[in-house]
């Protein structure tokens, strides 16, 4: 009984946390419901003659990424609720079984009744052999009539926890139905965006001035990660008087011409200054830009500790990892990233997923690598 008890307890507990966790994601996701909605109404703003395409691709872009990130949440919450499900069908089956086995006593005790029926005080007082056994006999029919009221009260709560038990399970079925609902119309709006994305694209690659603002945000991106980068060093040495990570991250500088890739795919656009085969302008790349496939998995290059993520421009989603003797590398234009800042990473970890999300070269992962301010060729240090 005590066992089954601390079962009951222990499954009510987990059932709370699951209630105040799936309540959590759905406040999450209506946050991402009125981004979502806000960045949509800046996109009706922009009329198909806006001369400033790359606005409006940017917004495009923002929606992109917030649909994306609102799905993975969606996900997120129906594997909650499912877990929530199956919690709360353990409890209704035991709740069930507990009620069939009060039922069964309370059957048994009726049956009891009516074949012996109930003694009142006149009964119980003559069919006594002294004033003791009276008292005796009292205490104990009166300690009988209040288990029988106990049982039939307690059929009563069970039957309620039955009854309550049910509804939250039909409740919860019909939160994964809606959930499932919600993602396959937010897949249908995010078919129409790409497709407006790549609409887009194709009138932006053919007007040299959209180009031109292209290449100056890249510039102001590269900047951007210049002082982030500064300033992870800066942070580094206050915390650990000018150390740089070491020891359990092995040592980076050995791994020159032995790095695994990040990704799979090809070098669209290599280290260092790239001219424009139209343009004949000049760019300067910082790093490599892999063409992948949409979706392709994104690894660190080595073991190291999640130094930053965010959001850039032209960089979309990217994550800096910090490795040994100063090491950082860079990953961008990434659709997805699972990692968290804080977060140890060995070689080979998962960052994310790539995406066309705010590249203007379709899906493609842009890779840097440095030590402190000094900006290296990938290419020398990949395998």
């Amino acid at each position: 009984m005590v066992i089954r008890l601390l079962i009951f307890l222990l499954l009510t507990v987990n059932l709370i946390a699951a209630n105040t966790d799936i309540d959590d994601r759905r406040k999450e996701l209506e946050s991402i419901r009125d981004e979502i909605s806000k960045n949509r109404a800046e996109i009706n703003k922009l009329s198909s003659k806006e001369s400033n395409l790359m606005r409006k691709l940017k917004r495009i872009d923002n929606d992109i990424a917030l649909i994306t990130r609102y799905m993975k949440k969606l996900d997120d919450q129906e594997k909650a609720l499912v877990k929530d499900i199956d919690y709360t069908q353990v409890i209704l089956v035991k709740t069930s079984n507990s009620l069939t086995e009060r039922k069964g006593l309370l059957r048994e005790r009726m049956r009891s009744i009516y074949k012996k029926g109930r003694f009142d005080e006149l009964d119980l007082l003559f069919n006594s052999g002294s004033i003791s056994d009276y008292f005796r006999r009292n205490a104990l029919f009166r300690y009988i009539a209040e288990s029988d009221r106990a049982l039939i009260k307690g059929i009563t709560r069970k039957q309620k926890d039955f009854e309550n038990t049910k509804v939250r399970l039909e409740n919860r079925l019909d939160d994964v139905h809606a959930i499932i609902k919600e993602r396959e119309s937010q897949q249908a709006v995010l078919e129409k965006q790409k497709e407006a994305r790549t609409k887009i694209l194709s009138e932006v690659k053919g007007k040299k001035s959209e180009y031109l603002k292209q290449v100056k945000e890249l510039q102001q991106r590269q900047a951007d990660i210049n002082r982030i980068i500064a300033s992870l060093g800066s942070t580094r040495k206050k915390k650990s008087g000018s150390k740089p990570l070491s020891g359990d991250y092995g040592d980076f500088g050995k791994l020159h011409g032995k790095l695994n890739w990040p990704a799979k795919g090809s070098i669209s656009k290599p280290y260092g200054t790239n001219v424009h085969p139209v343009y004949n302008t000049k760019t300067i790349n910082y790093g490599i830009d892999i063409e992948t496939a949409e979706g392709a998995q994104v690894s660190s290059v080595a073991e190291g500790e999640v130094a930053h993520t965010g959001v850039m421009g032209s960089f979309g989603n990217f994550v800096i990892v910090e490795h040994s003797d100063g090491f950082y590398t860079l990953y961008a234009n990434l659709a997805r990233v699972s990692v968290s800042k804080g977060g140890k990473v060995k070689a080979g970890s998962s960052l994310g997923v790539t995406g066309s999300s705010a590249s203007a070269d379709g899906a493609k992962l842009h890779f840097e690598l440095r030590r402190e301010r000094q900006v290296l060729d990938p290419t020398d240090w990949l395998e």
